[in-house]
């Protein structure tokens, strides 16, 4: 696959506005450490594949993914993330985990905080999470994240990807899009620092991962809690109150019938009712 380029043109070759291109050379220039091994690319099925076929190709971790474009981009429960040429920010943080591989809703609680910080920090604009992987700005989507465990029996190795695509300047979605979908709505924005802060933070968050020093954060910025909501857990639909967020990062919700639950990534999917 190609990697990046100086010449500015969309997915299908055509000419399109100038923007400032993800760079390599300005990424590592702002990230602040000195090990993470770096690759920008104009086009990748999903950074998260290009991750795992790193990874297993022997790659010291950690190991940042950045492209332009995604042809096949990937969320949660076997969605595909629209990711076209040069309106957003893909990438994929390869790490070895100190915690345990199923620890994911915790990584990826994290990396919804250091995604809401690292908007703010470059274009001081305030994010809400929508538990548990997905980021809102004036209620639309605007980020997904997703995070696998990568494990290679073979070579006794294993590591973790977190997977974040966020809508930068996108003004044209898919019509299965078109209402819930959004962007920060900046072309102005520096994609190379929005990258590089978003690893900085990132880092500094999994390192207090077994304290869940984030949390307090992640509540703080939470879209859901106090709302109505509707969630889907084996097929069944229950109406509920989300009342907070727990110490592993699970929601605790009150369902209509006056019972409680905890619900955990993987196995439910959530929508606010309007």
């Amino acid at each position: 696959m190609p990697k990046i380029n100086n010449m500015s043109s969309d997915c299908n070759g055509g000419e399109t506005a100038f923007f400032e291109r993800l760079s390599e050379a300005k990424i590592a220039e702002l990230v602040e450490n000195e090990r993470l091994k770096i690759s920008v690319f104009d086009t990748v099925e999903s950074t998260n594949s290009e991750a795992k076929r790193i990874s297993a190709n022997g790659a010291s971790e950690p190991v940042l993914i950045a492209a332009e474009a995604q042809s096949a981009g990937r969320g949660r429960m076997g969605r595909s993330f629209y990711s076209p040429f040069g309106t957003g920010l893909y990438m994929s943080y390869l790490y070895k985990p100190e915690t345990a591989l199923s620890d994911n809703v915790a990584v990826t609680s994290a990396a919804a905080v250091a995604v809401v910080r690292a908007i703010r920090e470059v274009a001081g604009i305030e994010c809400q999470i929508k538990w548990v992987n997905d980021i809102y700005f004036e209620n639309r989507k605007i980020c997904g994240i997703l995070t696998e465990a990568v494990t290679d029996s073979k070579n006794d190795k294993h590591c973790v990807t977190v997977g974040i695509g966020i809508n930068v300047s996108t003004e044209a979605f898919p019509d299965e899009l078109k209402a819930k979908a959004g962007s920060l709505g900046k072309a102005t924005i520096d994609r190379n620092r929005l990258a590089a802060a978003t690893v900085n933070h990132l880092e500094t968050l999994i390192k207090g991962l077994p304290e869940r020093t984030f949390l307090e954060e992640y509540r703080s910025s939470s879209l859901v809690i106090g709302k109505h909501i509707v969630y889907t857990e084996n097929g069944r639909e229950t109406e509920a109150v989300a009342v907070g967020i727990d110490g592993n990062g699970a929601l605790t919700v009150k369902n209509h019938d006056g019972t409680e639950a905890v619900l955990n990534t993987g196995e439910i999917s959530l929508r606010i009712e309007q």
